[in-house]
C-alpha cells in the first residue's frame, strides 16, 4: 500500500503483488481465521503448536502469537497441544534425558503466558523438537489417543479416593487407572481398573475403599499415562494427607 500511495513505481511491476493480490493471499496466510473453516472440512483436525522460550522479531512478553494460534483451536472445539512431550523429545536425542522441559497437557492454557515454562528450552535445537512433534502426533494418530485427562482432589479418610477427569474435547475409552500405595500396609495396597469412557469436561472417582496399615507412606495414582503422587500418614484404617 505504501509503495503504491508514494507512487514510487511509474508501472506496476508484473512480478511484485499489487494491493489486490497481496490481500487474498494474507486472508490465506493468516490462518488464525480460518480455523472454523478448516474444520468444517477436516472434522477431525488436530494441531500442534510450536514454541520455543526466544521469538523471531517477536518482542512482546507474553507471546500474543502463540496464544493466538492456541485460542484460535481451542475456540473451535479442536485438541490442541503446545509442544511435543519430554518423552519424544528424549527419544530423538537421549542426550536431552533429565532436562527440564515442558509437558504440556492438551487444550490447557498456561497459567501464565509471559511465564516461559510451557515454551521449549534454547538449548534444545529446533530439529530435535520439530521432529518429536512428528512422532508423537503419529502415535496419536495410530494409537487414537486424543484425550487429556489429569488427576486431581485426592482425598483420605477411610480408604483413598481421586478424581479422573477428562480436560480434552474428544471422548476418553478403555483408560487404565491404578491407586498404589507404598508403606506399612497389612491390606489394600493397590487396586486397578479400565474406565470404558469419560466425555468431554466429565469425571470420574477411582480409589480403593479399605486399607489398613500404619505410618508414613506415599499414595502412586495413575490414569493411561498421567500420575499422581501424595503422601499420606496412615493410622489404622484412616488415611491423613500430610
Amino acid at each position: 500500500m505504501l509503495l503504491k500511495n508514494k507512487g514510487i513505481f511509474l508501472h506496476w511491476p508484473p512480478g511484485i503483488a499489487n494491493v489486490r493480490e497481496a490481500d487474498r493471499y494474507w486472508d490465506i496466510r493468516e490462518a488464525v481465521r480460518l480455523y472454523n473453516d478448516a474444520l468444517r472440512n477436516i472434522p477431525d483436525l488436530r494441531g500442534m503448536i510450536l514454541a520455543s522460550v526466544d521469538d523471531h522479531v517477536q518482542s512482546s512478553p507474553d507471546k500474543p502469537h502463540i496464544h493466538q494460534a492456541f485460542d484460535g483451536w481451542n475456540g473451535a472445539n479442536a485438541w490442541v497441544k503446545i509442544n511435543p512431550s519430554p518423552y519424544y523429545v528424549v527419544e530423538v536425542d537421549p542426550r536431552f534425558k533429565g532436562y527440564e522441559l515442558p509437558d504440556n497437557i492438551p487444550n490447557l492454557p498456561p497459567e501464565n503466558w509471559s511465564a516461559y515454562d510451557y515454551c521449549m528450552p534454547e538449548k534444545i535445537p529446533d530439529r530435535v523438537y520439530m521432529t518429536a512433534a512428528i512422532y508423537e502426533m503419529a502415535d496419536r494418530v495410530y494409537y487414537n489417543r486424543w484425550s487429556s485427562l489429569e488427576i486431581n482432589n485426592i482425598r483420605g479418610g477411610f480408604g483413598v479416593k481421586a478424581v479422573v477427569r477428562n480436560i480434552g474435547v474428544v471422548e476418553a475409552k478403555d483408560i487404565h487407572w491404578s491407586v498404589r500405595v507404598d508403606g506399612f500396609i497389612f491390606y489394600g495396597r493397590y487396586a486397578e481398573g479400565i474406565i470404558s469412557s469419560i466425555p468431554p469436561h466429565q469425571e470420574i472417582t477411582v480409589g480403593i475403599n479399605s486399607i489398613f496399615g500404619i505410618g508414613y507412606a506415599k499414595i502412586v495414582i495413575t490414569a493411561d499415562d498421567k500420575a499422581r503422587e501424595q503422601k499420606c500418614f496412615i493410622l489404622g484404617s484412616l488415611i491423613f494427607l500430610t
